[in-house]
């Protein structure tokens, strides 16, 4: 596992992610907005971002080599056909934007989520 990632298995394909600057650049400038408007709408509201966003956010935020779009698609595909959650990838990804500094410096507090979707 390359350093400072975060292992997110989707279906068979396992990703080792993180939002690099390169990253981040290379994720906002294919969904044209930042990444942090996927869960905050424009009131201030958390929201719930489609998945083809959070599909371009693993995509664009992985360090493995050779994992392409149609990969992406195909394990996202193996992924629910096997019971996995959209919420899941949504808590990955929060943990993932939370990891990358998205929401200030991380307490060194094992217990206790951080990100849009914290808790005590």
């Amino acid at each position: 596992m390359v350093k400072g990632t975060k292992e997110i298995k989707l279906g068979k394909l396992t990703l080792e992610c993180k939002l690099d600057g390169r990253a981040i650049l290379q994720v906002e400038k294919r969904l044209k907005k930042s990444i942090l408007t996927l869960f905050i709408g424009p009131e201030g509201q958390v929201q719930f971002p489609p998945i083809n966003e959070i599909l371009v956010v693993l995509q664009g935020s992985n360090k493995v080599h050779g994992v392409s779009d149609e990969d992406i698609i195909n394990a996202f595909e193996d992924y629910i056909d096997n019971g996995g959650t959209t919420t899941d990838l949504y808590t990955a990804v929060n943990d993932l934007l939370a990891q990358s500094g998205f929401f200030g410096k991380q307490k060194d507090d094992s217990k206790t989520a951080t990100g849009l979707f914290a808790y005590n």
